[in-house]
């Protein structure tokens, strides 16, 4: 699986405002991901997850507000 977020990445060389990703964040991801039909242990490509207002362009990915 593939999370994407709307935040900068912490070491970001452009001084953008980051915000780490925390436990909490990674467990709401799994579970936003397998309610949007993610299989972790079936065989194929990574599942894109796209985490804020972000829009979704491409079928197969699943955005989270």
């Amino acid at each position: 699986m593939v999370v994407r977020t709307r935040h900068a990445h912490p070491g970001n060389w452009m001084a953008l405002p980051a915000k780490p990703v925390l436990p909490a964040d990674v467990a709401a991801a799994i579970r936003t991901a397998l309610a949007g039909g993610w299989t972790p242990t079936s065989p194929g490509p990574a599942f894109s997850l796209l985490v804020g207002n972000e829009a979704a362009p491409n079928r197969g990915r699943l955005t989270a507000e």
